[in-house]
């Protein structure tokens, strides 16, 4: 334990000082703050154990207590650079964006090329949902530490919170190449990777990520996600049972396992895994999932239910709504079926893309007098069914056209001389 009296004199305050320092560079972080304590206790403003006790505080998580210390350092020392960009970061981790932005301008200002207060900056637009002074941020440390992986990989989640997939993925590799043991630049590799479409490349992120954090679940669903997507069934069950073994609480890594199971014939195992997910707070995307497994299975009213229950929780979700369709017609309930169906456009999992024509669509009002554009959705089965019901739109007294595959065209035009029938071909597919 260290005791420094007043009596004892500036040299006494060194010598505590440099034995907290000897503690702090042996790893004996407890001892160490013992020590600057002590120098507190007799010298309440002094600046370098505020210093050495707010870092001891920020990487043991006490983030109030190390922004205290540096703000009392900040009043005694305002032109480092560096003393603000930790007292910015702390103030980033605390919440309170606006001031850690406004730390972090002046410490950029005050030096210009210290990366890690461009790094911060960064970080905390971030948080501010400012993409674009994010980048903006992140590229000047990059530029400033070109061989900084920190500022790489911070770079490349800017760019993919801005959209700029490819490019985020060209910050991720470089973050990779100078540490190749930097678990977070693989794992990021794989996400934008994927998003990409590049389903190798990314299954080859997210292994080496593995080499290095072998129990992340994160990883292991997304490697799983991923297998799922390239056709690799038995291989993405395999990762999935390890994601849901390692961290069974995960609802995630449940939801992405019944996913699997499902694609791959397991109906069964997929509910229950489903079930599992939703248990476990896998919110809105996990009941309605384990509504279409049930649906699937033949289960319309349980799956009902199941996707009434997301949309209680999320109103707006479009995949939750395209399914209770799907589920509502199913069931034979086809007037509210019909309504529902009307989110397809939205879902993620669309049957087809909308077509931005130049015109109203029409939601059914008279059409005496009216011309109706018919477009062909679905596949060809689809097309064949729902064109029994073209006369009966002939009928209302409007005039139609329809845009057909064109295998039907001929059929068609005998069948219904009167309306003008068009081959669909991708020129006359949207304005």
């Amino acid at each position: 334990m260290t005791i420094v009296t007043k009596s004892g004199g500036p040299g006494a305050l060194k010598r505590a000082l440099a034995t907290g320092l000897a503690h702090h560079r042996a790893g004996r972080l407890t001892e160490a703050a013992a020590s600057y304590r002590a120098v507190l206790a007799v010298d309440p403003r002094h600046a370098d154990a505020h210093h050495l006790m707010g870092l001891i505080a920020l990487g043991a998580g006490a983030v109030a207590e190390a922004a205290a210390h540096f703000a009392v350092l900040i009043e005694a020392r305002p032109t480092v650079a560096e003393h603000r960009s930790n007292h910015g970061h702390a103030l980033r981790l605390l919440g309170r964006l606006a001031e850690a932005e406004a730390e972090l301008l002046e410490a950029t200002r005050l030096e210009p090329g210290l990366a890690d207060g461009w790094i911060n900056l960064g970080l905390a637009r971030l948080d501010r949902e400012d993409p674009a002074g994010a980048v903006a941020a992140l590229e000047s440390a990059a530029l400033r530490a070109p061989r900084s992986a920190l500022a790489h990989l911070n770079l490349g989640t800017a760019y993919q919170r801005a959209g700029r997939i490819e490019e985020a993925l060209r910050e991720y590799r470089a973050a990779a190449d100078l540490a190749v043991d930097l678990a977070p630049a693989h794992r990021n590799a794989g996400v934008a990777a994927q998003l990409l479409g590049r389903l190798d490349e990314a299954i080859g992120a997210y292994r080496r990520a593995l080499t290095l954090v072998p129990d992340d679940p994160d990883v292991l669903t997304n490697l799983g996600v991923a297998l799922v997507a390239a056709g690799d069934l038995p291989a993405a069950l395999a990762v999935h049972e390890r994601a849901v073994t390692v961290a069974p609480h995960l609802g995630e890594a449940w939801l992405n396992r019944g996913t699997a199971l499902q694609a791959a014939g397991h109906l069964a195992e997929a509910v229950e895994a489903f079930r599992r997910a939703t248990g476990l707070d896998g919110g809105a995307r996990a009941d309605t999932a384990l509504g279409s497994a049930l649906a699937e299975a033949g289960d319309f009213a349980g799956a009902i239910g199941e996707h009434e229950a997301a949309l209680a929780k999320a109103p707006d979700f479009a995949d939750a709504h395209w399914n209770l369709a799907l589920a509502l017609l199913g069931n034979g309930r086809l007037d509210r079926g019909w309504d529902a169906y009307e989110w397809r456009w939205r879902a993620s999992n669309r049957p087809a893309e909308f077509r931005n024509y130049p015109w109203p669509v029409w939601s059914g009002e008279p059409a005496e007098g009216r011309r109706i554009l018919v477009w062909r959705e679905q596949g060809l089965g689809d097309e064949l069914l729902f064109l029994t019901c073209l006369a009966d739109l002939i009928a209302t007294g409007a005039a139609v056209t329809v845009l057909a595959n064109p295998r039907l065209v001929t059929l068609l035009q005998r069948a219904y001389p009167a309306a003008d029938i068009l081959p669909d071909e991708p020129g006359v597919q949207s304005s």
